[in-house]
Formats: C-alpha cells, sequence, structure tokens
C-alpha cells in the first residue's frame, strides 16, 4: 500500500512481547487487514472507553496528613511540619485535592 495515500508518513517502532506479536498478526489477518489498522482501532476503542481521567470521588471523612510544607486551601496560611488533612485517599494524590490546616478543619 502506497503510505502517501493512506496519510501514514511517521514510522514507528516498538518491542513488544512474542505473544503480543503473534496476537496482532492473528487478528490483523483475521480481519483481512494491517497491523497498523488493528494498533489504530485499538486506540480508537481506548480512546473511547478510557477518555481522560474519571473524576475522583472524594472520600467522605479528612484524612490527616503529615506534610513538610503546604499552604492551607480555606484561610491561605503556610505551615511547614504539620498536618494537613485533605479528602485524598492516599498521600500519592494529596495534589489533587484541596488540603486544610487544623484550625480551618474544627
Amino acid at each position: 500500500m502506497d503510505k502517501r495515500i493512506s496519510g501514514r508518513t511517521e514510522q514507528l517502532n516498538l518491542k513488544v512481547s512474542p505473544d503480543f506479536r503473534k496476537k496482532l498478526k492473528l487478528m490483523a489477518a483475521k480481519e483481512d487487514c494491517l497491523l497498523i489498522e488493528v494498533l489504530e482501532k485499538s486506540l480508537e476503542l481506548y480512546q473511547k472507553n478510557y477518555k481522560g481521567s474519571r473524576p475522583k470521588k472524594p472520600q467522605k471523612k479528612l484524612s490527616p496528613y503529615h506534610l513538610k510544607g503546604f499552604e492551607c486551601d480555606n484561610c491561605g496560611d503556610e505551615y511547614y511540619n504539620k498536618t494537613a488533612y485533605s479528602y485524598a485517599p492516599s498521600l500519592n494524590e494529596i495534589n489533587d485535592y484541596r488540603t486544610y490546616c487544623s484550625d480551618c478543619v474544627n
């Protein structure tokens, strides 16, 4: 197939497992299409089903996290080596949620 007609002009080299390669080739053969067409369709379906990150639902209660430094999202004060309170489900996700000082929680 002429690459200019298909619009595919960029080269993409990937390392895959032998099992993945076999499955991809079998699927393309079964559908009578190119390997790239299977990958393009897969990406299209992935984007439809997993469009962006789903909104995170806050926990029902505030959780305490000991932070080296943070700014209270309510009063705006800065705190160092203090406890911050947040609806974040884990410390790894704290930057995605509002944080509060102990004065604003009470």
